[in-house]
């Protein structure tokens, strides 16, 4: 995996995007308490993201982890497949997001 570019960066959240093969991961870490208004300035940064680009997003999944899946689903990414065999023996899941027509 190529190492991680930071789009974004503020005192609530930040946002990378690491490509891996031909695909692009989203990597987005919250800081502040989760409120409404963050949730949307979260989705228009993506949505800003998703419409610099043609191809669709990805973001891993730890399975288990049901506050990051919620956050996958507020986000409007869907499952797209699993990862069975990974280096630390920890099932995830790959999510994508799809531009929106």
């Amino acid at each position: 995996m190529n190492s991680a570019v930071l789009l974004i960066e503020n005192d609530e959240f930040e946002a990378h995007l690491q490509q891996f093969g031909e695909r692009t991961f989203v990597h987005c870490a919250v800081f502040a308490p989760w409120t409404k208004s963050l949730r949307f300035t979260i989705q228009e940064h993506l949505n800003q993201i998703m419409a610099w680009r043609k191809d669709p997003l990805f973001a891993l999944h730890n399975v288990g982890d049901k506050k990051h899946l919620t956050f996958l689903r507020i986000m409007e990414f869907t499952f797209d497949h699993h990862i069975e065999d990974t280096p630390d023996n920890v099932p995830r899941m790959v999510y994508k997001r799809k531009q929106k027509r």
